[in-house]
């Protein structure tokens, strides 16, 4: 009996120790499995943040090395300070081609204003310039009709009430010469006589509007670089450089050259009237046309306003004519803008 018994002892120690080590060994196992489970995705993990920086910095080089127009005529070019602020340093001429160095950031001019900047590379020099004058992957174009609408997409119903000048310079996108879209182009640009932003960015115009010739694009450049420039003897050489280029748009150019003689006409005699600040709304009585400036025998007609538009007045002044004390309002409402008498509104 006792024999008997120390037997079946032995044999459930036996059974038991296998039991204890088949767990053991399971729990190693599963230890193991987890462990090389958890590694796996770890390095799945890194690889996958590998991927991702990788792509930033394909990215980021597929945007270097992109030309892009410069489109407004001295626009300011910077360097970095060591405080990380912008430092003036040059001047750009209208059409300059600045390669796109990849980087994009807001930063602070000396003067403490804070100014999205791009980096750049012209004439073989690193520069920071102000997005509002230069886009990547453009290249220059001028406006060939009159009033040319602004659109705010592809879409033919996307129609705004703005309008880009007759010959204003635009930078076009690129991407967009090349879009299955035939109707329009994208454009960038600054344009001071739009009334809500004078920054367009990715905004859209007709094809058939917008000037592209390298030839007419050169001629017109130096057409408007000449319209902007101060100095007579200077302005005549560049009207008749402009004019000296195989364009076809010669005789605008030639129309361009006698409106800049009477512009410069009109500011000696508005500098010589005593004018003063207004801030009030008027409604129009009748239609008529505003004028460049408070002499009906000598101005230019501009825009029409419409009986019952609203207008903006911003200076007055008293002008004798033939003995007669005649009060003229300078107005804008939205693009329109220019001299009208006081007679023809109403206040508001």
């Amino acid at each position: 009996m006792n024999k008997f018994f120390r037997k079946t002892i032995l044999v459930f120690l036996c059974v038991s120790m296998f039991f204890v080590f088949s767990s053991c060994e399971k729990k190693a196992e599963e230890e193991k499995v987890d462990n090389e489970t958890v590694t796996e995705e770890t390095a799945t993990d890194e690889s996958a943040g590998d991927v991702v920086e990788e792509t930033k910095q394909e990215d980021s080089f597929k945007m270097m090395d992109v030309e892009g127009v410069i489109y407004v005529h001295r626009a300011a070019v910077y360097t970095e300070t060591d405080e990380g602020k912008m430092k003036w340093v040059a001047e750009t001429s209208l059409g300059d081609v600045a390669l796109y160095l990849g980087e994009k950031k807001k930063a602070k001019r000396t003067d403490n204003q804070e100014r999205t900047f791009f980096h750049i590379m012209l004439n073989d020099k690193e520069y920071w310039i102000q997005d509002y004058c230069y886009e990547p992957n453009t290249v220059l174009g001028f406006i060939s009709a009159d009033n040319t609408i602004l659109y705010k997409s592809e879409s033919l119903t996307a129609a705004t009430d703005e309008f880009i000048p007759k010959y204003f310079m635009v930078a076009i996108y690129k991407d967009s010469l090349e879009s299955s879209n035939k109707k329009f182009l994208k454009i960038a640009t600054y344009c001071p006589e739009l009334y809500r932003s004078w920054v367009v960015k990715e905004k859209f115009v007709k094809r058939d509007f917008v000037e592209m010739g390298t030839n007419d694009v050169e001629a017109m450049v130096l057409a408007e670089v000449a319209m902007d420039s101060k100095n007579e003897t200077i302005q005549a050489e560049l009207f008749q450089n402009a004019i000296d280029v195989d364009s076809k748009y010669s005789d605008d150019i030639a129309e361009l050259q006698n409106l800049a003689k009477v512009k410069a006409k009109e500011a000696k005699f508005l500098k010589t009237l005593e004018t003063e600040k207004l801030s009030k709304k008027f409604v129009v009585l009748n239609d008529v046309a505003l004028l460049s400036i408070p002499n009906k025998a000598e101005a230019r007609e501009k825009e029409v306003v419409k009986e019952g538009d609203i207008l903006q007045a911003y200076k007055k002044v008293t002008i004798n004519d033939d003995g007669l004390d005649v009060t003229w309002l300078y107005v804008q409402t939205k693009q329109k803008k220019g001299w009208i008498k006081d007679t023809s509104l109403e206040e508001k």
